[in-house]
């Protein structure tokens, strides 16, 4: 192997370590030589070395079961300035927004900033199509110009799948999100989101329904039974399509759910054998502040892989 296939292993092996260590929150040597399938050799060196790094430190051991107590890790928490606010943030603009998010700035000493965003995120921007038609927004451009920490931007809904997993990942899900809007989705397999080669992936909202889009469907939608069709005719596209372990739902909306209609209408097309595995959210803000808690924590880690591997 070439050095730099070597480094570039051994940045792979630390950043699994760290983050069974965030998902654990502490994690003996058995633990993590699990969660990351190496040996526990190769666990132990990897730990010494985050220790005189001060990345890690020891927590305390656990009972015995015959043999020596083991010894629990976790992450040393000055590396990780978690700040979350109930603060609603009022403004008319983006310019307004950069404004806030700048005092936010100096009242914290924050690592980086995460955001989430409606709509399709490509870069540093991202549209929506709140008006029927596309909008580009360039906050993300704006606010790069003037501050000089990291800036994170993410799908809302795909925050909201990250804040589901926040310390469990799932193998196969997706979230579905409703709002006065329209329709947010989020897809994840083997534990990652998929984004697809333009973003789009999750913009489920943009699919036909009776001539107009799913989106212009929710949004002009003021019937118990028009909103129930909506539901079953979503969970049948990304039961068929994505056949997920497991779905999640969120409304930030009035209607109550049928469940028995809804399945009435999914077993219409599907096997009246056919089981799928939902759960309702009511508390969806908590999944997107856990999210971008989870992103934040991300980013940090692998600044610290990228630092730790370049002495080590």
């Amino acid at each position: 192997m070439t050095k730099k296939i070597l480094k570039d292993v051994k940045k792979h092996h630390l950043h699994l370590l760290l983050q069974s260590l965030f998902s654990r929150d502490s994690a003996t040597m058995s633990e993590l030589s699990n969660d990351t399938q190496l040996s526990q050799p190769s666990v132990r060196n990897m730990i010494r070395l985050l220790q005189q790094h001060d990345i890690v430190k020891e927590t305390g051991n656990d009972h015995s079961t015959g043999g020596r107590c083991p010894t629990r890790f976790a992450l040393v928490e000055k590396h990780f300035n978690i700040i979350l606010t109930t603060d609603i943030l009022e403004f008319e603009d983006e310019q307004q927004l950069i404004t806030l998010i700048k005092v936010l700035l100096t009242k914290f000493n924050c690592q980086c900033i995460v955001i989430a965003v409606e709509g399709i995120v490509r870069d540093n921007e991202y549209l929506t199509d709140h008006n029927n038609h596309f909008e580009t927004h360039t906050l993300i451009t704006e606010l790069e110009k003037s501050i000089n920490i990291p800036i994170l931007v993410e799908n809302d809904v795909k925050a909201m799948q990250l804040g589901t997993c926040y310390h469990h990942h799932k193998n196969s899900s997706i979230y579905l999100h409703l709002n006065k809007k329209g329709i947010g989705s989020s897809y994840m397999y083997n534990g990652q989101l998929v984004h697809g080669k333009y973003g789009i992936a999750g913009e489920i909202g943009l699919i036909p329904y009776h001539d107009i889009s799913l989106n212009q469907a929710v949004r002009t939608c003021n019937k118990p039974k028009d909103f129930q069709n909506i539901i079953a005719y979503l969970l049948i596209i990304v039961l068929t399509s994505l056949d997920p372990e497991h779905v999640d739902l969120s409304l930030e909306l009035d209607w109550d759910l049928d469940w028995h209609l809804i399945n009435e209408t999914i077993y219409t097309y599907l096997h009246s054998q056919f089981i799928y595995d939902i759960k309702v959210y009511k508390q969806y803000l908590d999944n997107l502040f856990h999210g971008l808690n989870y992103l934040g924590i991300e980013k940090i880690l692998k600044q610290l892989v990228e630092e730790s591997n370049e002495k080590i």
